[in-house]
């Protein structure tokens, strides 16, 4: 390895040095190969389902059981339950790295910005999801509006109400198979990718395990063409229903969230978040797996989370229905001002 005048301790420094696969195989405990499946790291696992394998100019740690990819410092930071400083000194001091330039004391610590990769993509790209639009009707406006969203913030987020959908998945052996829709059904439209249009359809009124059909995956931010690019703070919710009291209360788009509950923002997304916005918030559900999850991405990306009364409802658009928006208004201000953050409001 090559020796350096002293270097600050950040990522692409430690990168240099050694590989994401010395640092995999370091702290892994059933990680042998690359691409080859073996017992996931962080659960009971009966039947291996989690691999390493390349990913761009990287590595990812993937568990197929949590849908999650994580990069060897988010792999390190969760197995130790680190903050990302605490995580590069960890490595740093393991593999000795001070002993080629790296300065390791807090004060030389500098966040890196580097795009290590993408999540992976794992959904079968050959789906096709075809929608017949139909005109929002009193029953729409009412069931949105009584969760924060008008009519033309529903128009600008590209959220329509459908009549009929096709679907076409090599997967589930399905060939353009057409699907009438109840009257609580809605598409919400993102881009083209690969020659197929991504969208995700939602059907409230459906029971849990039934209400979303997508061809889209964890590199979706939903609401991020609607954010002000350079804003005071940017709350990142659990859902995208979930950004619109934001949306109400600050007068402009300021929530983003990530393309399911169990996941988060892809790191490129997050380092851009970083240098927009003075102040970065989680605020996700006020259930057990909102709260675990608030705790793990506060930790590895060291931002602040703030948890709301769970009697008012379980996320930010129950709030709203229950209560209306001066109570969300007064939980929002109340919750940040007991963090020491700043409403700008």
């Amino acid at each position: 390895m090559e020796r350096w005048a002293n270097k600050p301790l950040r990522a692409e420094e430690i990168l240099k040095l050694i590989s994401p696969i010395d640092i995999f195989k370091r702290y892994s405990d059933n990680f042998q190969k690359v691409g080859t499946k073996f017992k996931a790291d962080f659960r009971k696992d009966p039947n291996p389902s989690a691999i390493i394998s390349r990913y761009g100019s990287t590595f990812l740690y993937r568990d197929f059981g949590e849908n999650e990819s994580l990069n060897c410092f988010q792999y390190v930071a969760r197995k130790y339950n680190l903050s990302f400083r605490e995580t590069l000194q960890l490595i740093s001091n393991d593999f000795n790295l001070s002993s080629y330039g790296l300065i390791t004391n807090s004060g030389n610590f500098i966040y890196s910005t580097k795009q290590f990769s993408k999540q992976a993509e794992v959904l079968d790209y050959r789906t096709i999801i075809e929608i017949k639009k139909r005109k929002f009707n009193k029953e729409d406006l009412i069931w949105w509006g009584d969760q924060s969203w008008l009519e033309n913030m529903l128009m600008a987020a590209d959220i329509k109400p459908i009549s009929h959908f096709r679907l076409t998945s090599a997967k589930k052996n399905i060939d353009h198979k057409l699907y009438i829709c109840d009257d609580y059904s809605y598409s919400m439209d993102y881009y083209w990718n690969n020659g197929v249009f991504r969208r995700k359809l939602y059907f409230p009124k459906r029971e849990s395990h039934l209400k979303w059909l997508s061809n889209v995956d964890n590199t979706v931010v939903q609401g991020w063409d609607l954010l002000i690019k350079n804003s005071e703070i940017c709350f990142i919710t659990s859902s995208f229903k979930d950004t619109g009291p934001f949306w109400r209360i600050y007068g402009k788009p300021v929530a983003i969230a990530p393309n399911n509950e169990g996941s988060f923002i892809p790191n490129y997304v997050f380092y851009k978040l970083k240098r927009r916005h003075k102040q970065i918030v989680l605020w996700l559900d006020s259930d057990d797996t909102g709260i675990k999850n608030m705790k793990k991405f506060s930790q590895i990306y060291q931002i602040p989370y703030i948890i709301h009364n769970p009697r008012l409802g379980k996320d930010q658009s129950e709030i709203w229905k229950k209560h209306g928006g001066n109570v969300f208004r007064s939980e929002l201000i109340k919750i940040l001002e007991e963090k020491n953050i700043n409403t700008y409001l």
